[in-house]
């Protein structure tokens, strides 16, 4: 068939359909509807196709959620062991710090106390030598 439109049957004598290969209403319907039926069955292929990739990416996509999830918990771990660490490191250097200002002040008494008996000292060698 060469026209895809209904025309009657004056225009393929005499109109401008005339020379044309036409067909009946009926095999008109049958080829529109088997070309239909092709694509309904191209599109319910098509879908199923759909839906199988749908469910195959909504899976991809919770593992990956459920794999930030533990990097989230992972990262919240570590840093709770490194503050832990921290403080740790913070206790040993705030106790050293104590501890070498304690000398410090410590080795200032002794040397204050000691001053004044060195020069007594160095006055008795003095008197001893004179």
């Amino acid at each position: 068939m060469d026209c895809e439109e209904g025309i009657c049957g004056d225009c393929m004598v005499i109109g401008s359909h005339k020379k044309h290969n036409v067909g009946t209403l009926k095999e008109g319907f049958r080829k529109t509807a088997a070309s239909f039926k092709k694509q309904m069955d191209s599109y319910l292929n098509l879908t199923k196709e759909f839906k199988g990739h749908k469910k195959g990416f909504a899976e991809h996509l919770t593992d990956k959620v459920k794999k930030l999830e533990r990097l989230k918990i992972q990262v919240s771990e570590d840093f709770e062991e490194l503050r832990n660490l921290l403080e740790k490191k913070e206790g040993e250097i705030i106790a050293i710090i104590s501890s070498v200002i304690a000398e410090t002040v410590g080795f200032h008494e002794i040397t204050k106390n000691i001053e004044p008996k060195v020069k007594e000292l160095v006055n008795d060698c003095s008197n001893l030598i004179k």
